[in-house]
């Protein structure tokens, strides 16, 4: 990751807390952060430099990072809070990659998308065991990460209490965000994909079927249904994938 273009562009700001002027040097804005307005930086510490985001988060208080069972390392944590004319900013690693709201140019196979949702599935299914939910997600939070060792990341986790059906309901939130990027090969149910008005009728036509779906399927219309197989992507769907996110990076 090179820094040198960061410095190029500093974006002036006053504080009036903490984060120290002399840790953290402002750069450009990115759109890719969260929902808040982002801004990239460069932290300077015994080790070197390294890029960071700050993220202002408005005039709220200052928020108490959640403690959510963590395995994968696919939570966002805070480095530094702090305030500026602006509000609260909240300090985390830069994570190079890009977040599923800014892939919406990008037209994913169906067993592309099935391994996308496995690979955010899988964090969530560990803190929703735990009765805790995200709180917040959208597509922009929900991030796929380069040159980590988990490929997805979620931004701005708030560690909120959720019952079953919460839990649901912030799957189905990925699901949506991951079908709105690619199209089902059935026929009968990609328009109803593409509807957002099409839940219901979704629901009601693999009920009626009461055939076995899929996991990305079976969390985007809520159904109980058994779960079916997947078919793997190809490695050069994957690879197109990549190259489209590394398209977007920055850095």
């Amino acid at each position: 990751m090179s820094l040198a273009k960061l410095r190029a562009r500093p974006l002036p700001m006053q504080w009036t807390a903490a984060p120290d002027t002399a840790r953290y040097r402002l750069c450009n804005p990115i759109a890719s952060g969260a929902d808040e307005p982002c801004h990239l930086a460069i932290a300077s510490g015994d080790d070197g430099d390294r890029a960071v985001v700050l993220r202002v988060v408005g005039d709220a208080d200052l928020p108490e990072e959640a403690d959510l069972p963590d395995p994968f390392g696919a939570f966002e944590r805070h480095l530094d809070v702090g305030t500026c004319e602006l509000g609260t900013v909240l300090v985390s690693a830069y994570v190079r990659g890009a977040s599923l709201a800014d892939l919406a140019s990008v037209a994913l196979t169906w067993p592309t998308a099935e391994s996308l949702f496995a690979a955010f599935a899988e964090p969530l299914a560990v803190i929703h065991g735990e009765g805790i939910t995200h709180g917040a997600l959208t597509a922009r939070r929900l991030r796929l990460a380069l040159d980590e060792p988990f490929p997805v990341r979620f931004v701005a986790a708030g560690g909120t209490a959720g019952d079953r059906a919460a839990c649901a309901d912030e799957l189905a939130v990925v699901a949506r965000a991951i079908c709105a990027l690619t199209a089902h090969p059935d026929p009968a149910i990609a328009p109803l994909l593409a509807d957002p008005d099409g839940g219901t009728v979704l629901r009601d036509l693999l009920l009626e079927r009461a055939r076995p779906v899929t996991p990305l399927l079976r969390a985007v219309a809520r159904v109980e249904l058994p779960m079916a197989g997947v078919e793997p992507p190809g490695e050069a769907e994957l690879a197109a994938l990549w190259q489209h996110v590394l398209a977007i990076e920055p850095l």
